[in-house]
């Protein structure tokens, strides 16, 4: 189920989703790529997750933001300018 969060009209900070959330942290622990097996730790979650990422991978690769091979998953061009933005429109952290 996805939550919207409402943005701050005096940033100009506009609304997002829970699932968007989720996106967006996953497409940037990715970074320039990594081991499948890694990225939980990446995310800062318990490594007894790990099992769990391919599936919350898939979605992000079925639309084309990420891409998975040989057990390694990085972001696609697509992904890295949904990423910077996303992140940019957010006013959030650095962009990359």
């Amino acid at each position: 189920m996805s939550v919207e969060h409402q943005g701050d009209e005096n940033r100009g900070t506009p609304a997002i989703t829970t699932d968007e959330i989720e996106s967006l942290c996953i497409v940037y622990a990715v970074g320039d790529g990594c081991a499948l097996d890694d990225l939980a730790a990446r995310l800062g979650l318990s490594p007894t997750l790990a099992a769990a990422m391919p599936a919350a991978v898939a979605p992000l690769a079925a639309i084309g933001l990420l891409e998975v091979h040989d057990g390694t998953v990085c972001p696609t061009l697509a992904g890295r300018e949904w990423l910077r933005r996303r992140l940019g429109e957010l006013g959030v952290g650095r962009t990359v």
